[in-house]
């Protein structure tokens, strides 16, 4: 897949998803506090592994990105088809400059809700305290945990107040449809609003294609649409839970479906051996 003019923001977002999904073990389980490990990364980033590591649906949503000092140009990093432009003549790449902040975080996977929120307060803290980047505040529901932006640098370097993309009021007559098809015409409709190119990047589409309702948006943001489709009973019945990642760069907008699986059902614990009934060891067997 070619990915090119900035529309990169939510597949890279969702690469990181699922990255983390793979590699971020969280170990054995365990109740000691003093059990700590590090969480390091892009406030993105820490927001996905502490979704992977504990269960809680946490969304993010970036500012709108306008200032230089926030981008960087990556056209000659990420274009694979620069041979067919003069030189210096290929559109333009952006990206973002990365600014990590790190927490501290246990390694057990058995939290409740107050210490994600607790974390997740620490993680905008560093990141609002930094300087770079925007500005985030955090809300809660009964989805889960959002990361909204609430300030970002102006073209002239000067912070303002900022809502995301997915603030935007949107309109979608009534009919019968996949949750796909909504969840793409809730990107149309955003796009459409604000004069911003993109919408749905990636998502768990054979699942989402498989569920019909009759859904609509009467002039709502389109957060509250998104989250009542993927809120439907249909959708959760498997167990599974659904959030989504976006990001925004000048003149684009992005966002993905991001999936976190059932927790897994405790194993039943083995029937108790006859074999050492009486007290003694179990014999070893024998070589043949």
């Amino acid at each position: 897949m070619r990915i090119s003019n900035g529309l990169w923001v939510g597949v890279s977002l969702l690469c990181w998803h699922l990255s983390l999904a793979q590699n971020n073990a969280t170990g054995a389980a365990t109740q000691s506090p003093q059990a700590l490990t590090t969480a390091q990364g892009t406030l993105d980033e820490i927001a996905s592994k502490l979704e992977e590591s504990y269960g809680y649906p946490i969304t993010f949503e970036g500012p709108k990105y306008v200032f230089s000092g926030d981008l960087e140009d990556q056209t000659l990093r990420v274009r694979r088809d620069l041979w067919k432009y003069p030189p210096g003549q290929a559109p333009k790449v952006w990206g973002l400059v990365r600014n990590e902040v790190a927490i501290q975080v246990v390694s057990s996977s058995s939290v409740d809700p107050s210490y994600i929120e607790a974390r997740l307060h620490e993680a905008l803290d560093a990141q609002n305290q930094s300087g770079q980047g925007g500005r985030f505040r955090l809300e809660k529901d009964s989805m889960g945990f959002h990361i909204l932006p609430s300030a970002v640098r102006n073209k002239d370097g000067e912070w303002v107040g900022d809502t995301a993309v997915l603030d935007t009021p949107i309109t979608i007559p009534p009919a019968t449809r996949s949750a796909w098809e909504m969840i793409s015409l809730i990107g149309h409709a955003v796009s459409a609003a604000t004069g911003l190119k993109g919408g749905l990047m990636m998502g768990p589409s054979f699942t989402l294609r498989n569920v019909e309702g009759n859904w609509s948006a009467a002039n709502e943001p389109a957060r509250t649409v998104l989250e009542r489709v993927l809120g439907d009973p249909q959708i959760q019945s498997n167990g599974w839970r659904y959030g989504w990642l976006e990001g925004s760069m000048p003149g684009r907008f992005g966002f993905s479906i991001t999936v976190i699986p059932p927790a897994p059902t405790p194993a039943s614990p083995p029937p108790p051996s006859n074999s050492g009934a009486s007290g003694g060891a179990a014999a070893a067997p024998t070589a043949q």
